[in-house]
């Protein structure tokens, strides 16, 4: 089974949080407010060993998908999704798959 995990962006505060390390009255707050982005972790690890949440940019080394992508939540699965707005399965070989950022404090990723 997979471990259920969350993270959230501040808008306000222009700061990622671990969700562990927020209070509930803080969790309560970001759930209530629309400038609070709320992740969920998609229970992968990149190549590094890292977690990999929805809203983070990854890069592949799979040669059908390639190229900067984010991970998205979409009918009932997490996908990734291209520059060209498909969307393809996070690749089976998750080893080959890297972190580059997140769509909230590295944006700019998507651009170059």
């Amino acid at each position: 089974m997979r471990e259920i995990k969350f993270r959230a962006y501040s808008h306000r505060a222009k700061k990622m949080y671990q969700w562990e390390d927020l209070t509930n009255e803080e969790i309560g707050d970001m759930l209530r407010n629309p400038q609070e982005e709320i992740m969920q972790y998609t229970g992968l690890k990149d190549k590094n060993g890292k977690e990999i949440y929805g809203g983070d940019i990854i890069q592949s080394d799979d040669y059908d998908i390639g190229g900067k992508n984010v991970v998205e939540f979409k009918n009932g699965e997490f996908l990734q999704k291209d520059d060209k707005g498909d969307y393809w399965c996070i690749s089976p070989d998750i080893f080959k798959t890297e972190i580059l950022g997140n769509i909230y404090e590295n944006k700019d990723l998507l651009t170059k």
